[in-house]
């Protein structure tokens, strides 16, 4: 293709459109390492300076006001409808196009690939939050001083190109390296406006996407939004060597990301909110989250699943999880679905029931985890909805991300997963590995379960195991009821006035 030493920018698109419709992506397997790589810079790089052309070209639209002239609407909704972008990618581009049409030595750097589209962005940015009453000089100055510490050609770069970040701070504070008398001033006022804003501008949102996740999304005022941090960064630094010791225990457990680790604090912090007495109530019923399941799902194992929430289809595994320590509304359904009874809301793991898991297990029972009772749930060692009964020894208290790794699969080969039992012998909690990690699945407990061992007084050598000791007022007995030690074991139910607090009780029960 013959190129003519000028060419307009609408020849340049056409050009580029024609190259590109000769371009064999089958071929890039015939490529160097070192070449795949300068070609996706050089790719980066066409893009950035694309977007220039495609600025300077709404620019001109907004000039002229062409959408309004060829279509009858402003620029912003044509561009959504004409390139199939979101309103909010079609209102970055008319206000980038705003912008390098208002700075022209940024667009000029732009369309020379001198700076890239975001370092572009952020000096914009910076030049556009200057006072009101800066000079026309003042602003050039300010353009040739950001643009210098971009490409690496500002004094004391040494040809070193700054990243964006690093441009931000630089932006934030350009007054000072233009007008440096009245650099305090003007920072104290900058800050005062920007305090405001964040103020009026703060929000919290979230959408469904409808593959079984829930986006969030929000700002806060930079003082209110360290808060968050502090207390989550808290909650991530107390799991770390939780998750490290369970890393530990299964080297083939997927690595949990930092990420994760905050999604796992924020739940954290959810879930001891939401058992406190004092959180406010809808309707006169605590925060709840509804799940529909039929009766032929929960027959299934909950293989089905169900719906959790706005018509969202829910895991089997998470609904198997959340069955274990629920709060249970039944609800009989017509032939066409609709409820023709609503009963009232149960817990399936009474107050006082859980008051004696906690006082057994003292925390996460798996091993190594530290994980507190009140960020432990409730887990039915054989399944709720298997049969299994809500009483002390059909129970386990585990944090959420132990609950998801021993909760069974219905009908899983034996040795798959871990697995959860109460020792015969002083009902604590021991754990199987699956066979990957050993084959015989010898029990592991937590630290606070095991037998210690004390050095012998009498001779100050040597070791003699030590009983293990706890601090539940009760032992287990064979049908799972606690007793006073030296008392008889008790049949039956309860005399009035107390319920069996080892079992569920019948007013406990669920549907």
């Amino acid at each position: 293709m013959e190129i003519p030493g000028s060419v307009t920018i609408g020849e340049a698109a056409r050009m580029c459109a024609a190259v590109l419709d000769r371009v064999d992506l089958g071929r890039v397997a015939l490529l160097a390492p070192d070449e795949v790589l300068a070609a996706a810079v050089e790719w980066a790089r066409l893009a950035d300076r694309a977007a220039a052309g495609k600025a300077t070209l709404m620019a001109e639209a907004v000039r002229t006001q062409a959408s309004e002239q060829a279509a009858g609407t402003p620029l912003r909704s044509w561009w959504q409808q004409a390139t199939q972008s979101s309103a909010r990618q079609a209102g970055a581009a008319v206000r980038r196009s705003a912008d390098l049409d208002r700075f022209r030595l940024v667009r000029a750097a732009l369309v020379d690939g001198r700076v890239s589209a975001e370092q572009a962005d952020v000096i914009c940015a910076g030049l556009r939050h200057l006072p009101d009453d800066m000079t026309v000089e003042q602003i050039e100055h300010g353009e040739r001083h950001l643009l210098g510490l971009a490409t690496g050609d500002g004094e004391g770069r040494d040809g070193a190109p700054m990243d964006p970040d690093g441009l931000r701070r630089c932006a934030n504070r350009l007054v000072e390296v233009i007008a440096p008398e009245v650099a305090d001033e003007e920072l104290a006022k900058r800050l005062a406006r920007e305090a405001a804003k964040a103020e009026r501008d703060r929000h919290f949102g979230w959408r469904h996407d409808h593959h079984g996740s829930v986006w969030f999304s929000g700002q806060l005022p930079v003082a209110d939004a360290e808060d968050v941090i502090a207390v989550l960064t808290a909650h991530v630094n107390a799991a770390v060597a939780a998750a490290k010791a369970a890393d530990r225990s299964d080297p083939l457990s997927r690595p949990v990301t930092l990420g994760q680790r905050r999604a796992d604090a924020l739940m954290t912090v959810f879930g001891r909110a939401a058992g406190q007495p004092d959180t406010p109530t809808t309707g006169g019923m605590p925060a709840t989250v509804h799940v529909q399941l039929s009766h032929a799902a929960l027959l299934a194992g909950l293989r089905g699943a169900g719906l959790i929430g706005p018509g969202e289809d829910l895991e089997a595994g998470e609904a198997r999880r959340m069955a274990c320590d629920a709060h249970l509304i039944p609800s009989v359904l017509g032939s066409e679905g609709e409820i023709l009874d609503h009963g009232r809301s149960v817990r399936l793991v009474p107050p006082r029931l859980r008051a004696l898991l906690i006082t057994r297990d003292g925390g996460c029972a798996f091993p190594g985890c530290d994980r507190p009772p009140a960020d432990c749930e409730a887990h039915h060692i054989r399944p709720w909805w298997a049969g299994g009964p809500t009483s002390l020894n059909n129970l386990v208290l585990l944090c959420r991300h132990h609950h998801r790794v021993v909760e069974p699969v219905p009908n899983a080969p034996a040795g798959l997963h871990w697995e959860v039992r109460l020792n015969a012998t002083d009902h604590k909690p021991e754990f199987l590995p699956p066979t990957r990690l050993d084959r015989t699945r010898r029990p592991q407990r937590h630290t606070r379960h095991t037998k210690i061992t004390i050095p012998d007084p009498a001779t100050g050598a040597g070791a003699r195991p030590e009983p293990h000791r706890t601090t539940e007022p009760h032992r287990m007995t064979g049908a799972g009821e606690p007793t006073e030690p030296g008392q008889p074991r008790q049949r039956g139910r309860a005399a009035a006035g107390g319920g069996d607090p080892g079992s569920c009780a019948a007013d406990d029960r669920g549907p």
